[in-house]
């Protein structure tokens, strides 16, 4: 099963009491997701976003490109 992709374009989202602008994410899934979708989902940019496959609603976590190279190097390693 290779991987999902859904193009997701948030010209305003509300966050923290304030309207602001967002880019056009263009979100994938994992390969190794399986049929359940019990994994997360990236969305590559400027910076890489990740959110909950299965709880989409509760926002994602943002990391600037160094960040997200620190990450993957990190569970590169365990």
């Amino acid at each position: 099963m290779g991987p999902t992709s859904a193009c997701i374009t948030n010209t305003d989202r509300e966050r923290h009491g304030r309207t602001v602008k967002t880019e056009s994410l263009h979100w994938h899934t994992s390969t190794y997701s399986g049929a359940r979708g019990d994994c997360v989902e990236v969305a590559e940019g400027q910076s890489t976003s990740v959110r909950d496959t299965r709880n989409r609603e509760h926002g994602t976590l943002t990391f600037s490109a160094p960040e997200w190279t620190a990450l993957l190097s990190t569970l590169a390693a365990r």
